[in-house]
């Protein structure tokens, strides 16, 4: 497998399961540790909250989701990290109150491409250290509800967010 082919679809099944599309990918065995690459995957955060909160009218659930999950975990819902407006910038709360309708129909989806990419993730950690033994990873990928998720599709697949 070429390294930008591999690199492509890693990325690629990294941020799909944030923007809640996308699969897992390959099926062959890795042959090498991948203890260097930390996944922080906040989506069984996420779906909590959604199953103690559905119920809620959107503008209350964007509230809750405001109060628990963006007030938990600020430093990813920047501009920066999620393109537009974030935290502290006008327009954010509406924003994401407009993402819940979004959020409703699809979340159903996230939980199982959830949990098929979490039964492919030490493998494909593994196929990752294996294909770039050099690559020497300063950060965490952090799995999480991104609400770009709802407003744009990029022309070139979905956005890999990491925090280092």
């Amino acid at each position: 497998m070429q390294r930008r082919d591999f690199l492509v679809g890693t990325s690629a099944t990294l941020s799909s399961l944030a923007l809640g599309c996308g699969g897992p990918i390959g099926v062959d065995e890795p042959t090498a540790s991948a203890a260097s690459i930390e996944v922080v995957d906040l989506m069984p955060e996420l779906f909590a909250f959604w199953d103690a909160h559905e119920a809620l009218p959107d503008a209350e659930l964007a509230a809750r989701f405001l109060d628990t999950i963006v007030a938990a975990h600020p430093e990813l819902y920047v501009s920066s990290v999620i393109g537009g407006a974030g935290v502290g910038d006008a327009g954010f709360e509406e924003r994401v109150t407009a993402w819940m309708g979004w959020l409703r129909d699809v979340q159903p989806t996230m939980r199982s491409l959830h949990r098929a990419f979490s039964e492919d993730l030490d493998a494909s950690r593994a196929r990752f250290v294996d294909a770039l033994p050099d690559f020497d990873w300063q950060g965490n990928v952090y799995l999480f509800a991104s609400i770009e998720a709802r407003s744009t599709r990029r022309p070139h697949g979905p956005r890999v967010t990491a925090r280092c």
